[in-house]
């Protein structure tokens, strides 16, 4: 069940673009490289950690419940699907980009 915050709370971690969905908080740093926050449960929303995935993308989005789309500083744009994470209700971000556009 979705619960209602009180407060702004800062999580450690440096990254210049933050996009959180259902059960999932994805983001990226100055260096491009792309993160997803662990340990996010209802007795702990900050979750524990950032996990690093594979790939580059200067901005980040969470699209609904089952997707990530993302945009590379060469203007291409990836999607990746999001899966439940072994236990509990939280969603981990995949790294398997596709391509869904290219501006040439």
């Amino acid at each position: 069940a979705d619960s209602a915050g009180s407060d702004w709370v800062q999580v450690p971690g440096g990254l210049k673009w933050v996009s959180s969905g259902r059960d999932i908080v994805v983001g990226v740093n100055s260096a491009d490289n792309i993160y997803y926050r662990v340990g996010i449960t209802p007795a702990n929303p900050t979750g524990t950690d950032w996990v690093q995935v594979d790939g580059a993308l200067s901005q980040i989005d969470v699209d609904g419940a089952y997707s990530v789309v993302g945009a590379n500083s060469a203007s291409g744009i990836f999607k990746s699907e999001v899966a439940l994470a072994i236990s509990g209700p939280q969603r981990a971000l995949t790294g398997a980009w596709q391509q869904i556009f290219w501006r040439s």
